[in-house]
Parts: structure tokens; sequence; C-alpha cells
């Protein structure tokens, strides 16, 4: 998990956050859509340290209701996507939807090549380690700390800019 946490950092250092932290202020609309349960717990992260700076991120609960919003989005409204794979059909699908309606969509993904990421025009990413358990054997495992991170770092790097 230490190697994960510094390689994260190494990419954070190397990452220019500037146009993902504008995106989000200038957004009218943000949207979280987390595709797992550990995904939308960093959803919830997200929205909760936003209310800090008296902003509403709406966390969007499943694929249906994703589904229901997506035709409602506008090219002034902000779609964050968490997804540990990246390979959702129904959520890539989804996202090319709004990329043809020029919605902006940012990805948060391991760093991997990944449909999300692909789809996405504003990228964060994250290392994780694959782990085998014996208990759960071909069952993908993600630590969440190195996604947190990344999720607690835009927050900061947001109130760095913004002073709010």
């Amino acid at each position: 998990m230490i190697k994960d946490m510094n390689d994260t950092i190494k990419l954070l250092s190397q990452t220019d956050l500037i146009p993902t932290v504008n995106l989000m202020h200038d957004a009218s609309h943000i949207y979280l859509y987390g595709t797992d349960w550990g995904e939308k717990r960093a959803c919830n992260l997200l929205a909760r340290n936003f209310l800090a700076c008296k902003m509403t991120l709406y966390t969007i609960p499943s694929i249906t209701e994703l589904k229901w919003l997506l035709p409602t989005l506008h090219s002034d409204d902000l779609l964050i996507v968490i997804s540990y794979r990246g390979e959702n059909v129904e959520l890539n699908e989804g996202l090319m939807s709004l990329k043809l309606r020029k919605v902006p969509i940012l990805s948060i993904t391991p760093l991997s090549k990944n449909s999300t990421a692909s789809r996405a025009d504003y990228n964060l990413y994250y290392c994780s380690t694959r782990l085998d358990i014996q208990a759960a054997p071909g069952i993908d495992y993600n630590f969440f700390s190195p996604l947190e991170f990344v999720v607690d770092a835009t927050f900061r790097y947001y109130l760095d800019v913004y002073g709010v």
C-alpha cells in the first residue's frame, strides 16, 4: 500500500490540477458517479468536502439514475466518474453520448488503459496494485487509500486556488 500511495503522490505531483479545479469552479452543476462501493464512498467524500465551500455536488446512486440524468446534462455541467476498472459497458455508452454533446467528463481511475478514461476530457489517476486474496479467488480487491488521497488532494488544491 505504501508503494501505491507513493506512486499516487508522484502521479499527482506531475499532474496539472488547474484545469480540473477551474472546471469544477465554473460548472453549473457537478454530478458524481462511482461504479462500486469504494468508488461511491470516494464520491461521498468529495461531495462532503465541497459542502465546506458552499458547493453542492450531486451523487448518483446507480447506473439506472445515471441513465435518467444523462439526457439532462449540458455543456456547462460536469460529470465526475470514479471507476476501478473503467470498462463498464453501460457507463461507457452513456459517456459517449455526453462526449458528442460536449458535456465535460472527469474520470478518476487507476493508472491503466481503460475505456472510461479514454472517453473523459480530464483524467486523474491513482495507483492500485492487484491483490490475490486466497479466500476470494478471481475477485478484484482495491485499496481505497490512494483513491481517497486523490479526492482529498483535488479538494485541497481547489482551496489553494480559490481560497474558499
